[in-house]
């Protein structure tokens, strides 16, 4: 939260709250057993989510804003690799799954004119 009779964030300037990127999927395991039962490797592990974006609260008489103010979502980790292959004739296991991106956060801005 700002809250100020006069608030100026410059050309370079940035205000953000953004949120967190999530983690990034784990390796399957490998596979096990032999060529009779054509085992495969394990999928890669689900990935996190992208963190929720923050909130910003700005209380001001008077704003120049000529930069940015952000509450983006963090972005999702990325995909889990592959199991490895199995012994024998074994293949190896899919990807493992992306998560979401994170849901933007909010901002509110009150004047006091």
């Amino acid at each position: 939260m700002i809250a100020a009779k006069t608030i100026v964030n410059s050309a370079t300037g940035i205000i953000r709250a953004v949120g967190g990127n999530g983690g990034n999927g784990g390796n399957g395991g490998n596979a096990s057993g032999n060529s009779v039962y054509n085992p495969c490797g394990g999928g890669g592990g689900g990935t996190g989510a992208g963190g929720t974006g923050g909130v910003i609260v700005l209380v001001y008489q008077t704003l120049t804003n000529s930069g940015s103010l952000s509450v983006a979502g963090g972005t999702a980790g990325t995909t889990g690799g592959t199991g490895g292959t199995g012994m024998g004739t074994g293949g190896s296991g899919g990807n493992g799954s992306v998560g979401s991106n994170g849901a933007t956060g909010v901002i509110y801005q009150v004047s006091l004119n």
